[in-house]
């Protein structure tokens, strides 16, 4: 739990900081390109630049008898796959072909070991700006994936067959009382029905559970 809080902590602290030190988000250029007599208005006469964008909208005074502070076109997003291992959510079951897991719409690498395999791709924005605004919305995203994923799945989840193994055949994966939640965390086992074996160990490999 105390983990989690942490995360939780970080996620309010850097939504406050960002509050109170930010306005809107201003638009990417591309978002602001469109005819002139499609612009639909978003502030009163008189309003400056710095004030339309802190609205979030977009400013340009070059042609009159039209808003100069109006709304952006709605932001293009894209499925990515994510790099980042911890950021993986299963998207189907042990062994499952890539064949099969690409017709599911999700992505499929198979490596490193005792993570999903088949995981879902994430929605990103396809133009950025690459401007300090940008890069803290980015980093509050990949805080609030590590945090939600934490807080509903741990690490992974792994299967029955993987932690199916002899108390003499666990390598350890942890270090003495380390609690379950953190040994998950690590993507490892946790089984202490057994005095006087390691309790947190590195699952076996599909390998090595299919065979």
């Amino acid at each position: 739990m105390e983990q989690k809080g942490i995360q939780l902590l970080s996620v309010i602290l850097i939504l406050g900081l960002s509050a109170l030190t930010e306005g809107a988000e201003v638009p990417a250029p591309c978002r602001c390109n469109m005819d002139p007599k499609t612009r639909a208005n978003c502030g009163p006469p008189g309003i400056t630049a710095e004030q339309c964008e802190n609205a979030g909208c977009c400013f340009s005074s070059e042609v009159p008898g039209v808003p100069w502070c109006f709304a952006p076109l709605p932001k293009k997003y894209k499925e990515v796959c994510p790099a980042e291992v911890k950021l993986r959510q299963n998207c189907g079951y042990p062994g499952i072909p890539a064949e099969e897991c690409e017709a599911r719409g999700c992505c499929f690498e198979s490596n490193p070991p005792a993570v999903p395999w088949c995981f879902f791709p994430h929605k990103v924005e396809e133009e950025l700006q690459t401007t300090m605004e940008h890069k803290g919305c980015w980093l509050l995203a990949i805080v609030l994936i590590l945090g939600l994923s934490s807080l509903a799945n741990g690490y992974i989840q792994l299967s029955p067959e993987q932690c199916a193994q002899q108390p003499s055949a666990r390598r350890n994966c942890g270090y003495p009382y380390i609690s379950a939640e953190t040994c998950n965390n690590r993507g490892c086992c946790f089984d202490d029905s057994i005095v006087g074996t390691i309790w947190c160990f590195f699952p076996r490999t599909e390998e090595e559970w299919k065979f």
